[in-house]
This record gives C-alpha cells, sequence and structure tokens, in this order.
C-alpha cells in the first residue's frame, strides 16, 4: 500500500512549483561533455562527438581499474575501498533517479562481481552485488520503484541528504565499459520530500465528481485527477479559456498497441485509455473527443497560488541529419513527461556492430537556460539498456511496452514520466529535442512524439 500511496501523491506534486525551482536538476553521467569536435577527434577517432558515452568517472579511488578508454577527473576520493565514484554531491539534496549498465565488448549485459554502494551523511545506505539488485533487490529498493528494466538497473526511489551522497561502483571489470546516469537536486531535500508525499489524500485520484460524454464543460475552480477515454482519436484540452493541448489520444497510450500500466496512463490493449497527470483548472475546463465516450473524475479541493497548468505538444519529424526539436518554450515550467514511437534502420557506421536498433545510439538533447545535457542512447533515456536486451517492459515512471524488429529496421514505442524529483523545471528557455544522425548518417527514419509539460 505505501508503494501506492507514493505513487498517487506524486501526481500530484507534477501540477505544483517544483520545490528545487530555484537550483539546476544536476546529471551526474558517462555523457559525452566534450564541447569540441577536434578534441573528441584526436582522443577518440573511431567516435563521433557527443557520443563517447561511457567509462567516464568522478574519481578512482585507491587501487580499482580504469575500465576500457575510462576517464576520470582529478577530484580526491575518501572512500576506502577499490572503487570507481560515480556520483559525489554536496547536500542538503536528493537523488531522485539512478540508471546504470554495462557489458563487455561485442557481448550483452552482464552483471559479475561489481557492487553499488550509496553513503549518505557518511552512512551506508546500500551496499550489494549489482546481481543481486537485478533479481532479488534490496529492501529499500524493490520493484515496482526500483529494479532490472530491459538490459539495465533502474531506481526511482527518492533519496534524500543532508550533507553530502556518494554513490560508487566497487569491484569494476577493467574490460567492461559502463554507462550511468544519476539525477539529483541541491534544496531541502527532507522537507521536500514531506510535502511531496503529504500534498495529496491517496484516495483522490478515484474519488470526486464524475463528469461523462464526449465534450466535457466543467466551471469552477478544480482539478482532473483522472480521465478514462474509450473509442476515441484525438483529444482537445482547454483550461481557463485557453487550448493548452490537441493531440491523438495514441499519445496517452505511449503510442503502444501492447497493454501497460505506468503511473500515470494505463493501456489495456482494447478502446480505453486511461490517463491521470493531474489538470488544474481555476475557472474552467472544457474537454473533448471525436467519437466515444470521456469521463473525467475531479477534486475540488482549493488550488494553490502556483498552481500549474497541463500543455502538451505533440510533433512527427521527419528524416534528416539535424538535431530535431520537440519542445521549445519560453518562460518558466516543468517537463512532466514523454511517450514517443521511433522506426530506424542499421547503420553502415564503422565502429558499429550492424544491428536495426543501431538508431538507437541517437541521444535526447536538452537545453534548460542556456545549459546543455546531452544523452547516452535512446533506449537508456526510457531506462534501459543495450538495444533493450531484455525486451519489452512498464515501470511506474518508465517504459517501453511495444517492439518491433525486421531484419534492416525496427521500431519502439516509449513513456517516460519525470517524477518531481527527476522533473525538468526551467526559469527561462528550454529546448527538448532529438538527435537523428550518427557519423553523418540519418538513421532515424520516423518518430513521433509527444511532450507533457506544465506552465
Amino acid at each position: 500500500m505505501r508503494v501506492i500511496f507514493i505513487l498517487t501523491t506524486l501526481a500530484a506534486s507534477c501540477a505544483t512549483p517544483d520545490p528545487y525551482a530555484s537550483v539546476p536538476l544536476l546529471s551526474h553521467a558517462t555523457y559525452e561533455r566534450y564541447s569540441s569536435a577536434q578534441i573528441v577527434e584526436a582522443t577518440y577517432p573511431f567516435v563521433d562527438a557527443g557520443n563517447k558515452d561511457f567509462n567516464r568517472f568522478v574519481a578512482v579511488c585507491d587501487n580499482a581499474p580504469l575500465p576500457l578508454l575510462g576517464e576520470a577527473t582529478d577530484a580526491p576520493c575518501t572512500l576506502d575501498r577499490d572503487a570507481l565514484l560515480l556520483v559525489d554531491a554536496e547536500g542538503p539534496g536528493v537523488l531522485g533517479r539512478f540508471w546504470i549498465t554495462a557489458a563487455k565488448v561485442l557481448s550483452p549485459p552482464s552483471w559479475d562481481r561489481e557492487r553499488i554502494v550509496i553513503i549518505r551523511d557518511k552512512d551506508v545506505l546500500l551496499d550489494q552485488p549489482l546481481q543481486t539488485l537485478m533479481t532479488t533487490g534490496h529492501k529499500q529498493f524493490v520493484p515496482p520503484l526500483a529494479g532490472e528494466t530491459s538490459g539495465a538497473w533502474l531506481s526511482a526511489v527518492p533519496i534524500s541528504y543532508s550533507r553530502r551522497l556518494q554513490v560508487a561502483l566497487v569491484a569494476p571489470d577493467a574490460a567492461k565499459s559502463y554507462y550511468y546516469l544519476a539525477d539529483t537536486r541541491r534544496g531541502d531535500a527532507r522537507a521536500a520530500a514531506a510535502e511531496a508525499l503529504l500534498d495529496l489524500p491517496s484516495e483522490r485520484r478515484t474519488k470526486g465528481e464524475r463528469h461523462e460524454g464526449q465534450t466535457l464543460a466543467i466551471s469552477g475552480e478544480g482539478t482532473i485527477v483522472h480521465l478514462t477515454l474509450t473509442g476515441a482519436s484525438r483529444l482537445t484540452l482547454d483550461f481557463d479559456g485557453a487550448r493548452t493541448a490537441e493531440l491523438s489520444t495514441d499519445a496517452l497510450r505511449a503510442y503502444s498497441a501492447a497493454p501497460f500500466t505506468s503511473a500515470f496512463a494505463r493501456f489495456d490493449g482494447d478502446e480505453t485509455i486511461v490517463f491521470a497527470l493531474p489538470m488544474p483548472f481555476r475557472r474552467g475546463a472544457t474537454l473533448s473527443v471525436d467519437a466515444g465516450t470521456l469521463t473525467a473524475i475531479v477534486s475540488r479541493q482549493p488550488l494553490g497560488e502556483d498552481a500549474l497548468t497541463l500543455h502538451a505538444v505533440e510533433t512527427t519529424l521527419a528524416p534528416g541529419l539535424s538535431e530535431a526539436p520537440l519542445l521549445v518554450r519560453e518562460g518558466k515550467g516543468k517537463i512532466a513527461g514523454v511517450t514517443m514511437r521511433a522506426q530506424g534502420h542499421r547503420a553502415e557506421h564503422a565502429f558499429l556492430t550492424p544491428s536495426p536498433w543501431n538508431f538507437l545510439e541517437t541521444d535526447d538533447v536538452l537545453d534548460v537556460d542556456g545549459v546543455r545535457h546531452q544523452g547516452t542512447g535512446s533506449e537508456d533515456y526510457f531506462g534501459a539498456g543495450f538495444y533493450f536486451a531484455n525486451g519489452p517492459f512498464a515501470r511506474p515512471f518508465v517504459g517501453v511496452p511495444e517492439l518491433y524488429t525486421e531484419a534492416s529496421s525496427a521500431r519502439f514505442s516509449g513513456y517516460r514520466w519525470h517524477a518531481p524529483f527527476d522533473a525538468i523545471t526551467y526559469k527561462s528557455r528550454v529546448t527538448f529535442g532529438w538527435e537523428r544522425a550518427i557519423g553523418g548518417e540519418a538513421l532515424v527514419d520516423a518518430l513521433t512524439a509527444t511532450v507533457f509539460f506544465y506552465e
């Protein structure tokens, strides 16, 4: 019941100002940080600029081996063990998301002797073999918020800390490539975590006023907390007299024909879709579908002064060589989630092992208030690894319910909900996009995505 309560109450905080809005989201990752293509070509002549995405660490501790083509900063390491330091964050703050995967060259992902160690304020919070975390978990890191996805281990369990947080990889294998990404945010983490969990009673998403029809006109102040669509293909949302979304219902089911359940959306595989990102309004809301029926559950709990409005932008991209924007916004807000369907083909790039999934080497690209962030691969963004090594999966905040492969091309449908501690908050401008090419070769044949955001 606690997991259900956490998922329910986290939904409410999506529509409220980020408790860490005054500080940036910090990503600790193996993604390429070089801004100069000449530096990359001189150091790694077989890797494209921005795509040397493995074996980059904060520090090497004691006698730990530096893995294949590994790099580390000059930061000191105070850990009294052979380890690679992945995260060293000053507090107070919160770790909202941690993802890691590893493999030997030309081999499937594997977890042997490596251990993940998390030290919070000098106390060891976790010290477990990665293999154990993948299979049986840990008392604090269990499904559905933590566990193996599809070729990777992912935790969406928020970890607050007062003074310092360190994450280390103990007993690394020098022959492996390690990829990881951790999102932390500075601030009064313990207070913010309590606010997120206590913001909303757990029954709110299924109890409240019920409105049903093809067009719903709801007056007054409130929040739509639960939306069920049956037999519809298009949805429009108007809040407080302004159109905020006009999109296909495919976007709500992550463009998947396969059933799945996530924190904010569910698709049963027939004509019924459930969508539960909170939708606040002050003066009224109008929702309509082109066919079928629409059922909304409305809470009349008073809104805070700074409650945000849900928006959505759906984009279909044609093939090309340049980065393609999916969202460009001026002002303040935060990205709450992304659903996507992408199709691509096998590459001719000399460094890549030929596979219909080679197009997954393209990265998500994010610019928040002038600071650029680049991902480590398409499947990594959706919480998986190594071309969705273990097939389709669905977790509360990430999932790829549907995969399709042919001899030379492939396609996936996926979703990622940015939980409160993983939210992309922007204060002046945000650009979120996707690479379409590697090494001058266009690999993405078609891409349709919807970005859900609050302003």
